[in-house]
Protein backbone atom coordinates (compact mmCIF):
# COMPACT_ATOMS: atom_id res chain seq x y z
CA UNK A 1 0.00 0.00 0.00
CA UNK A 2 1.46 3.18 -0.80
CA UNK A 3 2.13 6.55 1.26
CA UNK A 4 -0.52 8.26 -1.05
CA UNK A 5 -3.74 5.51 -0.40
CA UNK A 6 -2.56 5.45 3.47
CA UNK A 7 -3.29 9.26 3.70
CA UNK A 8 -6.35 9.02 1.86
CA UNK A 9 -7.42 6.75 4.22
CA UNK A 10 -6.61 8.67 7.27
CA UNK A 11 -8.35 11.47 5.83
CA UNK A 12 -11.45 10.16 5.27
CA UNK A 13 -11.23 8.36 8.37
CA UNK A 14 -10.70 11.94 10.09
CA UNK A 15 -13.34 13.61 7.80
CA UNK A 16 -15.64 10.21 9.17
CA UNK A 17 -15.04 10.43 12.73
CA UNK A 18 -15.55 14.61 12.37
CA UNK A 19 -19.09 14.03 10.81
CA UNK A 20 -20.17 11.34 13.19
CA UNK A 21 -19.04 13.64 16.80
CA UNK A 22 -20.82 16.62 14.99
CA UNK A 23 -23.85 14.51 14.29
CA UNK A 24 -23.74 13.41 17.98
CA UNK A 25 -22.88 16.62 19.31
CA UNK A 26 -26.50 18.19 17.63
CA UNK A 27 -28.65 15.44 18.29
CA UNK A 28 -27.95 16.26 21.82
CA UNK A 29 -28.38 19.85 21.43
CA UNK A 30 -31.80 19.13 19.87
CA UNK A 31 -32.44 16.54 22.74
CA UNK A 32 -31.91 19.64 25.35
CA UNK A 33 -34.01 21.73 23.06
CA UNK A 34 -36.94 18.98 23.10
CA UNK A 35 -36.58 18.84 27.04
CA UNK A 36 -36.31 22.59 27.42
CA UNK A 37 -39.86 22.59 25.32
CA UNK A 38 -41.33 19.58 27.63
CA UNK A 39 -40.38 21.84 30.63
CA UNK A 40 -42.22 24.84 28.82
CA UNK A 41 -45.27 23.34 28.47
CA UNK A 42 -45.70 21.62 31.99
CA UNK A 43 -44.69 25.00 33.82
CA UNK A 44 -47.53 26.48 31.64
CA UNK A 45 -50.07 23.89 32.18
CA UNK A 46 -49.18 24.04 36.13
CA UNK A 47 -49.49 27.45 35.90
CA UNK A 48 -53.14 27.36 33.99
CA UNK A 49 -53.82 25.13 36.80
CA UNK A 50 -52.84 27.30 39.82
CA UNK A 51 -55.46 30.24 37.97
CA UNK A 52 -58.17 27.38 37.92
CA UNK A 53 -57.31 26.67 41.61
CA UNK A 54 -57.75 30.42 42.39
CA UNK A 55 -60.61 31.08 40.78
CA UNK A 56 -62.49 28.45 41.90
CA UNK A 57 -61.37 29.90 45.20
CA UNK A 58 -62.66 33.17 43.96
CA UNK A 59 -65.44 31.60 42.84
CA UNK A 60 -66.47 30.55 46.37
CA UNK A 61 -67.29 33.63 47.34
CA UNK A 62 -68.43 35.28 44.49
CA UNK A 63 -69.55 32.65 42.19
CA UNK A 64 -71.79 34.79 39.91
CA UNK A 65 -69.53 37.26 39.31
CA UNK A 66 -66.37 35.32 38.82
CA UNK A 67 -68.39 32.19 36.22
CA UNK A 68 -69.23 35.12 34.23
CA UNK A 69 -65.65 36.52 34.07
CA UNK A 70 -64.72 32.73 32.86
CA UNK A 71 -67.11 32.47 30.35
CA UNK A 72 -65.79 35.34 28.81
CA UNK A 73 -62.39 33.20 27.89
CA UNK A 74 -59.10 35.04 26.97
CA UNK A 75 -56.08 35.16 28.66
CA UNK A 76 -55.39 35.18 32.94
CA UNK A 77 -52.56 37.33 34.11
CA UNK A 78 -51.07 37.92 38.01
CA UNK A 79 -52.33 41.63 37.26
CA UNK A 80 -55.93 40.36 37.04
CA UNK A 81 -55.63 38.95 40.39
CA UNK A 82 -54.42 41.95 41.39
CA UNK A 83 -57.66 43.40 39.61
CA UNK A 84 -59.99 40.75 41.45
CA UNK A 85 -58.81 41.76 44.68
CA UNK A 86 -59.25 44.95 43.86
CA UNK A 87 -62.85 44.41 43.01
CA UNK A 88 -63.43 42.03 46.27
CA UNK A 89 -61.48 43.46 48.80
CA UNK A 90 -62.76 40.31 51.27
CA UNK A 91 -60.16 37.68 49.01
CA UNK A 92 -57.50 39.40 50.52
CA UNK A 93 -58.22 38.27 53.57
CA UNK A 94 -58.90 34.57 52.70
CA UNK A 95 -55.73 32.61 53.40
CA UNK A 96 -56.09 30.23 50.55
CA UNK A 97 -56.28 33.23 48.12
CA UNK A 98 -53.12 34.58 49.77
CA UNK A 99 -51.51 31.13 49.19
CA UNK A 100 -52.58 30.79 45.73
CA UNK A 101 -51.80 33.68 45.17
CA UNK A 102 -48.30 33.30 46.11
CA UNK A 103 -48.05 29.76 44.23
CA UNK A 104 -49.15 32.15 40.94
CA UNK A 105 -46.29 34.08 41.32
CA UNK A 106 -43.75 31.20 42.14
CA UNK A 107 -45.56 29.49 38.82
CA UNK A 108 -44.92 32.56 36.56
CA UNK A 109 -41.55 32.82 37.48
CA UNK A 110 -40.77 29.04 36.93
CA UNK A 111 -42.39 29.76 33.70
CA UNK A 112 -40.24 32.54 33.12
CA UNK A 113 -37.25 30.37 34.34
CA UNK A 114 -38.04 27.49 31.43
CA UNK A 115 -38.49 29.72 28.96
CA UNK A 116 -34.97 31.49 29.28
CA UNK A 117 -33.45 27.95 29.58
CA UNK A 118 -35.26 27.12 26.55
CA UNK A 119 -34.18 30.09 24.60
CA UNK A 120 -30.21 29.43 25.92
CA UNK A 121 -30.44 25.80 24.49
CA UNK A 122 -32.25 27.20 21.10
CA UNK A 123 -28.67 29.35 20.85
CA UNK A 124 -26.54 26.80 21.35
CA UNK A 125 -28.16 24.73 18.82
CA UNK A 126 -28.65 27.54 16.45
CA UNK A 127 -24.77 28.56 16.41
CA UNK A 128 -23.73 24.72 16.70
CA UNK A 129 -25.85 23.85 13.30
CA UNK A 130 -24.29 27.07 11.52
CA UNK A 131 -20.87 27.20 11.71
CA UNK A 132 -18.57 26.45 9.02
CA UNK A 133 -17.80 23.70 8.81
CA UNK A 134 -20.12 21.92 10.60
CA UNK A 135 -23.12 23.03 9.14
CA UNK A 136 -22.06 20.93 6.30
CA UNK A 137 -22.53 18.10 8.71
CA UNK A 138 -25.98 19.59 9.86
CA UNK A 139 -27.56 20.11 6.31
CA UNK A 140 -26.61 16.25 5.56
CA UNK A 141 -28.57 15.44 8.46
CA UNK A 142 -31.22 17.90 7.98
CA UNK A 143 -30.83 19.93 11.07
CA UNK A 144 -32.69 23.67 10.64
CA UNK A 145 -32.64 26.79 12.55
CA UNK A 146 -35.05 26.38 15.24
CA UNK A 147 -36.93 29.47 16.70
CA UNK A 148 -36.96 31.09 19.92
CA UNK A 149 -40.15 31.95 22.16
CA UNK A 150 -40.73 34.96 22.70
CA UNK A 151 -44.23 36.73 23.95
CA UNK A 152 -45.66 38.00 20.30
CA UNK A 153 -45.22 34.48 19.09
CA UNK A 154 -45.77 31.96 22.03
CA UNK A 155 -48.70 30.59 20.92
CA UNK A 156 -47.00 29.36 17.51
CA UNK A 157 -43.54 28.84 18.86
CA UNK A 158 -44.51 26.09 21.41
CA UNK A 159 -47.36 23.74 22.29
CA UNK A 160 -48.83 25.35 25.36
CA UNK A 161 -52.09 24.64 26.81
CA UNK A 162 -54.32 26.73 25.41
CA UNK A 163 -56.61 26.95 28.68
CA UNK A 164 -56.38 30.87 29.24
CA UNK A 165 -59.00 33.50 30.39
CA UNK A 166 -58.96 37.31 30.16
CA UNK A 167 -60.35 38.58 33.74
CA UNK A 168 -59.01 42.59 33.30
CA UNK A 169 -61.46 43.52 31.20
CA UNK A 170 -64.57 42.59 33.01
CA UNK A 171 -62.99 43.74 36.36
CA UNK A 172 -61.47 47.10 35.58
CA UNK A 173 -64.78 47.92 34.11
Amino acid sequence: MSFEMILVIAVLLVIAIYVIKKRNEFADLEELVTDASSNVSNAEDRKNQVYANIMGIASKTHEKEVSALIELGGQVKYENLLALEKQFPDLKTDAHFTNARIEVQTEERNLQSARIIYNQNITAYNRAINKFPANIVAKMFSYEKKDHIDQENLAENTKLSKKKFDLYKKITE
